[in-house]
């Protein structure tokens, strides 16, 4: 399978040059371009065997393909993480993809996840910490709350990341998630009003400017008791698989000191995504260890 993208799309971003010497981490080969042709193009070669990863996390929607259990969910993205911290730390200027969508990442015959579409990834200029006067309208992905003042660096990657880990979590968009959360009826402590703030919102959703939808949503995560924690939190696809109370557990601590750090409102209180990276690692050594 192939994918056609018009070049003058990504010259204007200045990407063509970025694909070509960089295409072992673009993940979706280049294979030639078109120049003759009345619309110039880029042809690049599609690695998705098993498809996309948005459809096997949001399952229900797509009855015919397999979900993925927690071990693969986790496993994947520990490999994105690991993608993302070689952005970040393994080039002279640090790359910011910008664009995190579980609809843009591929899997492989082996489910090994495939970053595509670096149309949007931008190098933090040298001697600055950030990218001043970023247009965030133009970013699609999972949007960090400081996009709205025009500040782009790595903790947005971050931030988009811990949103990803949600979906991974429970198997809803973001939208979805949040609209169900503030349905929920369950026995926490979470203020009525809280859980009503997002109705009030109506249907705009697509960008969460000043992070407070996701605030509210941690909040309400972390304030669930008990087993009902896991019932209203985890994809039932995975309580399907009959974990054990071990691994029941290590879900629950990996919420509280990854996806919930990811999402902190202030970017200096997000982590690394190399301490991200290895923190997975250290809960997939600890799945691996586990009897169900």
């Amino acid at each position: 399978m192939v994918s056609f993208w018009r070049k003058e799309y990504w010259e204007k971003r200045g990407k063509t040059k970025f694909i070509v010497k960089n295409g072992e981490i673009l993940l979706e080969k280049l294979i030639t371009t078109f120049d003759e042709t009345e619309v110039p193009i880029l042809v690049f070669e599609s690695l998705v065997k098993y498809g996309i990863l948005k459809d096997h996390i949001l399952s229900h929607r797509e009855p015919h393909l397999e979900s993925l259990s927690w071990r693969q969910r986790l496993k994947i993205s520990m490999e994105i993480a690991n993608a993302f911290a070689y952005l970040h730390v393994g080039f002279p200027r640090p790359i910011v993809y910008s664009k995190m969508s579980s609809s843009i990442i591929l899997l492989d015959e082996h489910l090994v996840p495939k970053l595509i579409d670096f149309s949007y990834a931008e190098c933090i200029p040298d001697g600055e910490t950030h990218i001043k006067g970023a247009q965030f309208r133009e970013y699609v992905g999972y949007t960090a709350p400081e996009l709205c003042r025009g500040v782009l660096n790595e903790k947005c990657d971050v931030y988009g990341f811990g949103i990803f880990l949600l979906e991974i979590l429970t198997g809803q968009r973001k939208i979805d998630l949040i609209r169900s959360m503030s349905e929920t009826e369950d026995e926490t402590e979470t203020k009525d009003e809280d859980r009503k703030f997002f109705a009030r919102m109506g249907d705009n959703w697509s960008l969460d400017f000043e992070g407070g939808e996701i605030n509210w949503l941690c909040n309400f995560v972390k304030n669930i008791n008990g087993e009902n924690w896991f019932i209203v939190v985890v994809d039932p696809t995975i309580i399907g698989d009959r974990l054990c109370p071990e691994t029941r557990q290590q879900i629950k601590v990996f919420v509280e000191l990854v996806v919930i750090k990811c999402l902190s409102y202030s970017a200096g209180d997000r982590p690394s995504m190399i301490d991200v990276a290895n923190n997975s690692g250290n809960f997939i050594y600890l799945l691996q260890h586990n009897v169900n």
